[in-house]
């Protein structure tokens, strides 16, 4: 692969090869809305199309020291202390 003079002088100056103004945060979009969904309309079920990765019923786990415990950034958000009852889910991601 070539590289230009630019990129070249940038490596050698030990300068970033790229800017950006922002951090970029991915977010599951299809578990929020699907548990907003769920509480609105609790005798409906949800439409499901088969493309999500996880169950909405399984949880992922993560091991803390000796323990497991169960990870849902839904639930995070949901139960989040009483300080942060404010803080918008954007915000929050």
């Amino acid at each position: 692969m070539e590289m230009g003079w630019p990129m070249a002088a940038m490596y050698l100056l030990g300068n970033p090869d790229h800017y950006t103004s922002h951090d970029f945060v991915c977010c599951y979009w299809k578990n929020y809305t699907r548990w907003v969904t769920a509480q609105w309309e609790p005798n409906t079920k949800v439409a499901d199309n088969g493309d999500d990765e996880l169950d909405p019923d399984r949880v992922l786990m993560r091991k803390c020291g000796n323990c497991y415990i169960a990870y849902s950034v839904v639930d995070d958000y949901r139960c989040r202390p009483v300080e942060y009852a404010d803080v918008p889910l954007h915000t929050w991601v």
